[in-house]
């Protein structure tokens, strides 16, 4: 038997219970910000306005996936599309209706994650703990994706629960192919969420699960299945814009590598514990868990374009390993010298310190400072005077900030990305832009910096507000 964390004494469940409320209520803290600011009809990412574009023609009859010659591209599959442009259909607005769902979707993992830690033998605190890792982490470090329309975090939840089930499955000597048909469902809402499957394809084979090859061919199968049925529903342009390559550069993929800081005290943790005891199906999952998420993570840095959501594996199997690691932890040898509740004290005081040690300081800001708060109604102004700008522009138009374009009614009419990609170029000036988009009769509106959610933000470090 292991030493669980619910068998850890009375005195410390009374501890563990004030460091767990102290966890929350810093991802309670950092959740102000991001919360607060997507009720505002400012830009929070550049994903939001491309994201709307689509969502709106997946439920308007619009065009989905755009020729090769278009200045535009679609390179996510369909599924995001179509759900948030009808939630938007149904509640007026689909980047609202995105932003909320991003909203549940991350809380929604977080149940996932307690599911899978329960799954992999935790007790209730250790999953509770998996979940609030999660949370507080992304809350920290990654709040552009909160509130945002954005829908990864929707894949994330539907892979972390399709684990769960899996894990189930396998645990009651079930049949594993509803989860995996999970999976594949999930990846026609973004096909970047890939450490999962993997996973657990590569745990079937490795763990000498007889009917891993069964398993396997039918989520191909359906797989393959789901991309024809795109091909005719869109025509050869839909592999087109899959498949649109990409510019990669090996050397950007190791600026990812800074990023893993805000991972750092869950996967030493994990790793103290799972060396100890690597031989422990436990351990074994979870090493391979967490490896392919991170090779997945640095190989995918690595392209143009790229941005945090890539990480977003990497983060889940993290709060995964952390919390069977801490549930475990009594099996160590350095919870034998001291003892399992005096380490694992140490172990959510080392998480919370990480996370307080954070230059960004909007959340206090939005508590203490009604100046602060009125910039953002302020911001929503200039956004609007730059929609109305931009909707009296002739013609096509591109804008510097693709909401504005969106909300002032014009067509997606040029992507700077796959502007970028075709001149196989990384970066472009402004100028540079509009000299391309003059050639293809696309006006081009250098918006204001402040319809951004990003003038919002505050740095302790900054010399000026940003």
């Amino acid at each position: 038997m292991h030493a669980t964390a619910e068998s850890s004494g009375q005195s410390f469940f009374v501890k563990e219970r004030t460091l767990f409320a102290a966890l929350a209520f810093v991802a309670a803290y950092f959740l102000i910000w991001p919360l607060y600011r997507a009720f505002f009809l400012v830009e929070i990412m550049p994903n939001e306005g491309w994201n709307a574009y689509f969502q709106d023609a997946a439920v308007h009859a619009g065009t989905l996936y755009p020729p090769a010659a278009a200045l535009t591209l679609n390179n996510d599959p369909p599924l995001s599309f179509y759900l948030v442009g009808w939630l938007g259909s149904l509640f007026g607005n689909s980047l609202y209706a995105g932003r909320a769902l991003s909203v549940v979707a991350l809380f929604g993992t977080a149940v996932a994650i307690g599911a899978v830690v329960r799954q992999l033998g935790g007790a209730r605190s250790s999953a509770i703990l998996g979940g609030l890792c999660f949370v507080a982490v992304m809350a920290a470090a990654f709040h552009r994706f909160i509130g945002a329309n954005e829908p990864q975090l929707v894949t994330e939840f539907l892979m972390v629960s399709a684990l769960a089930w899996f894990l189930f499955s396998i645990k009651h000597a079930r049949a594993p192919e509803p989860a995996l048909l999970l999976m594949v469902l999930a990846g026609f809402f973004k096909y970047s969420a890939v450490a999962i499957p993997i996973t657990v394809v590569a745990w079937m084979f490795l763990s000498g699960y007889v009917k891993a090859w069964r398993a396997t061919a039918v989520a191909a199968a359906a797989a393959l299945a789901g991309l024809a049925i795109c091909h005719t529903v869109f025509g050869a342009d839909f592999l087109t814009n899959l498949l649109w390559p990409r510019n990669y550069s090996f050397w950007k993929m190791f600026d990812g590598i800074h990023k893993l800081q805000w991972v750092a005290v869950p996967l030493i943790v994990w790793a103290i514990w799972a060396w100890q005891r690597r031989k422990t199906k436990a351990a074994k999952f979870t090493g391979l868990y967490v490896l392919i998420a991170l090779v997945a993570y640095m190989a995918a840095f690595g392209g143009d374009g790229t941005i945090d959501t890539v990480q977003f594996d990497l983060i889940i199997a993290s709060a995964v390993a952390f919390a069977v690691a801490y549930d475990r932890f009594g099996e160590t040898t350095q919870a034998q010298r001291t003892s399992a509740a005096h380490c694992r004290t140490i172990i959510i005081l080392a998480l919370l310190l990480r996370l307080l040690l954070n230059q960004r300081y909007e959340s206090a800001a939005i508590l203490a400072s009604a100046d602060y708060r009125a910039q953002f109604p302020a911001a929503e102004n200039v956004f609007r005077s730059e929609a109305q700008k931009v909707a009296a522009m002739p013609g096509d138009v591109a804008c510097r900030f693709k909401l504005v374009c969106w909300a002032a009614g014009k067509a997606f009419a040029a992507d700077d990305y796959k502007i970028r990609q075709i001149l196989g170029r990384s970066r472009l000036t402004e100028d540079e832009l509009q000299d391309v988009l003059t050639k293809h009769s696309v006006a081009y509106a250098r918006n204001s910096p402040g319809v951004s959610a990003e003038a919002l933000r505050r740095d302790v470090f900054a010399s000026t507000p940003r």
